[in-house]
């Protein structure tokens, strides 16, 4: 959040991209595709994903691995998501 002073950015999920990468362990940067998108993903007063960030992170995550899905209505409805290639 942005209350909070950035002394580095060499944090830990820095480190930890690091290691994935070191380790060869495939990932998905949902905090690039998050901020490029300029939507706002998050809650108001938690660090949990909205309706619109879950989704968002679902379509980024099931694309990398070829797959696609229903996409997101509103903030408010719920839908189930149909899954196919």
């Amino acid at each position: 959040p942005g209350r909070f002073v950035k002394i580095s950015d060499k944090n830990n999920y820095y480190y930890l991209k690091k290691q994935l990468k070191e380790q060869k362990i495939n990932t998905v940067d949902l905090k690039g595709k998050f901020l490029k998108s300029g939507k706002k993903v998050y809650h108001k007063l938690d660090s949990h994903w909205n309706n619109e960030g879950a989704t968002m992170a679902c379509d980024f995550i099931l694309n990398n691995i070829d797959l696609k899905n229903a996409r997101f209505f509103n903030e408010y409805n719920y839908g189930s998501y149909m899954l196919f290639r």
